[in-house]
């Protein structure tokens, strides 16, 4: 019975991230956006989703939560469409780059 159950949870787990993964794939690939940060903030009206404003006026939800995390007002964040890798530039530092995560793993 107890490994039963263990396997009903690394289903359900895995279940979990083959749908987040699915997810990414739809919401996220299609779009390309790119700009100096001017504003991060969780929007209230979207499930706390954790979001930027460039400064050309658009917004974009950052899905690389370990990301969202590291950002500063004056960063450059770029996400080619067709990609879920996120790059961080900063001034007088290398860009880094992120991707979604489930569970630790990278969704590529």
């Amino acid at each position: 019975m107890k490994n039963l159950l263990i396997v009903l949870l690394l289903l359900t787990i895995s279940s979990c991230c083959l749908d987040f993964a699915r997810a990414m794939k739809m919401i996220v690939k299609p779009y390309n956006w790119e700009g100096e940060i001017v504003a991060i903030f969780r929007d209230s009206t979207d499930r706390m989703m954790p979001k930027v404003a460039f400064k050309h006026g658009d917004t974009a939800v950052i899905y690389a939560y370990e990301m969202f995390g590291m950002l500063q007002l004056g960063d450059s964040v770029i996400k080619k469409k067709g990609s879920l890798k996120y790059i961080l530039k900063r001034k007088g530092e290398p860009a880094k780059e992120f991707y979604p995560k489930c569970d630790g793993v990278e969704i590529k």
